[in-house]
């Protein structure tokens, strides 16, 4: 999953964007909403994060633009850094409300506030991949970019490591390649969706044909699924 920051205050940016990588999210930061709509028809982003200070001096029309160019439907946060008392009550309600009838998701007062704007992220978003996904013998480890079965080590790159547990982590449900691209790579549109073919290669390869097991099962243009059977912890 993809999140787009468009935030001109770079002391927060800084604040936001290890925090959110942290979890699970692919994060693309930028400072003015002329780059910001670049991205936003560049690539396709679960959650758009968009400073208020821009907002309020915007086309009124551009959080409905940002919402239109996507693909899929988005979620935008309108992000108020000001946490000091130079805004008061109502007029913090003001700016609620004019983001949300702009149409956005949520308005967050205190973008300062590191665990509130990640559990904005967190109620609007499907959950981020997680550190560690255990399905009978086969353990994904995307923190240390690790994979196991039977104890034993397979050696695989850290993009096909997160493609297994991307799959994984939405088993029995049929993943496109374009979602895998958003997902996991860092630039998407220099990749062609053939690396995603490849990576699921490379785990029939290393995982399926040693051990004789199914994990992962192709269906067309509908595109992959994580099918192995076991207890997912």
């Amino acid at each position: 999953m993809r999140i787009l920051i468009i935030e001109n205050d770079q002391a927060l940016t800084s604040k936001l964007v290890a925090p959110i990588q942290e979890v699970g999210y692919q994060v693309d930061v930028v400072e003015n909403l002329e780059d910001g709509l670049y991205y936003a028809d560049l690539r396709n982003y679960g959650a758009i994060l968009l400073a208020n200070s821009l907002f309020k001096t915007s086309d009124s029309n551009i959080i409905k633009t940002l919402k239109a160019s996507q693909e899929k439907p988005v979620t935008v946060l309108v992000l108020a850094s000001q946490n000091n008392g130079s805004v008061v009550d109502s007029e913090a309600d003001d700016n609620e409300i004019a983001t949300l009838k702009a149409g956005a998701n949520a308005y967050v007062r205190n973008a300062s506030n590191l665990a509130l704007v990640l559990v904005h992220i967190e109620a609007h978003l499907d959950k981020a991949i997680p550190d560690i996904i255990s399905i009978e013998n086969l353990v994904v480890n995307t923190a240390e970019a690790t994979v196991t079965y039977n104890d034993r080590p397979i050696q695989l790159n850290e993009n096909i490591i997160e493609v297994l547990a991307y799959l994984a982590s939405h088993a029995n449900k049929f993943v496109s390649k374009e979602v895998l691209l958003e997902a996991i790579w860092r630039e998407p549109e220099l990749v062609t969706p053939s690396v995603v073919d490849v990576a699921i290669s490379e785990i029939r390869k290393k995982i399926e044909k040693p051990f004789g097991i199914t994990l992962i099962e192709r269906a067309g243009h509908r595109g992959y699924r994580f099918c192995f059977e076991g207890e997912i912890s």
